[in-house]
């Protein structure tokens, strides 16, 4: 064997480089790799949306409202690319109404069984810090965790959990950026997701076409895209599109050691085989019509993908018009 890739987290990089226990450490201390030869991860990460202020309409926050809770509820919230802060602007009208919109959707979603080892520990580490987060969600399993909002988060603690600790469990937190303006608010936000929020594997960017239009915030768009140090970036969809593409790269920003590994080295996809990739760029309409099956509000959901493995493996025309039937299922 001469390469080793693998996933997890930071912690099961390191004891696979460096080994467990103190003489772990040690390694790690002194930079020794414990197996000596080269191992590439895709690992975890403080995933943000930064949500540019502008002037939404009340059906724009309702979409990007269920647009934010398909990413929190999506496997219970046990995904690396879970989004974990909102970035937001603290003087943007419409802040409270899509926080409010989007407690409110999360607050119809069942609660899903907590499976993933050390998950309740995790969110009461988060709920210590944060003994005022909004607990949501309807009935669920015994050992379900609540979707947990943690609004207002202050930007100015550096060292707040919810900023340095992938929390890994149905949780997200919000902080405001005290920007005067959309140009001003993105440089902000770049500068804090690159600098306060451990990890640099992915992030999204929602921005409306009116502010877009903008010639001093189509600049600031260009310059985050290019200065977001993440190994994906994505304008108006979740930045999960870029790992299910299986095409693109997916995998963290270039350039951190094992001893500060965050969200890994080397990517997974990469079909084209493009030579040292630094990030994979996506972007979709600000609001995608009929609203998208993948939205875990719509009916259709678990039909349509209960159904598409098997158009994969045998596609027949039959099938993708059930699967189509059932994406464009109303309640």
């Amino acid at each position: 064997m001469d390469e080793v890739h693998l996933t997890g987290s930071d912690k099961t990089f390191e004891a696979v480089v460096f080994g467990p226990g103190p003489d772990g450490a040690r390694r790690k201390a002194a930079g020794t790799s414990l197996l000596g030869k080269p191992v590439t991860g895709e690992l975890g990460n403080v995933s943000p949306v930064i949500v540019v202020p502008g002037r939404w309409r009340h059906d724009e926050i309702s979409y990007h409202a269920r647009h934010i809770a398909t990413m929190l509820v999506n496997n219970a919230g046990f995904n690396c690319l879970t989004p974990r802060v909102l970035i937001t602007a603290a003087q943007w009208p419409q802040r409270q109404a899509l926080l409010d919109e989007l407690a409110r959707v999360l607050d119809q979603m069942p609660m899903r069984h907590a499976y993933y080892p050390g998950a309740a520990g995790r969110h009461a580490a988060f709920m210590a810090a944060h003994p005022d987060a909004r607990l949501l969600g309807g009935p669920g399993p015994e050992d379900s965790l609540p979707w947990t909002l943690l609004p207002g988060v202050d930007p100015a603690s550096r060292d707040d959990i919810c900023f340095t600790t992938e929390a890994f469990c149905s949780l997200t937190a919000e902080t405001a950026l005290p920007a005067a303006d959309p140009v001003q608010f993105l440089d902000q936000a770049v500068r804090f997701a690159n600098d306060a929020l451990w990890g640099t594997l992915s992030a999204t960017v929602l921005v409306d076409p009116r502010t877009r239009r903008d010639p001093g915030l189509a600049r600031a768009l260009a310059r985050a895209v290019t200065q977001l140090k993440y190994g994906t970036v994505a304008v108006n969809v979740w930045h999960a599109f870029s790992f299910l593409t299986t095409s693109a790269t997916w995998g963290g920003y270039p350039g951190q050691p094992d001893t500060d590994i965050q969200s890994g080295r080397g990517v997974v996809g990469n079909t084209f085989m493009l030579p040292d990739p630094e990030k994979t760029v996506i972007s979709a309409p600000f609001r995608i019509r009929p609203t998208p099956v993948w939205f875990a509000t719509q009916p259709g959901i678990l039909p349509a993908f209960r159904a598409l493995p098997w158009f994969e493996a045998a596609p027949t025309v039959p099938k993708l018009a059930g699967i189509t039937r059932s994406a464009l299922r109303r309640h």
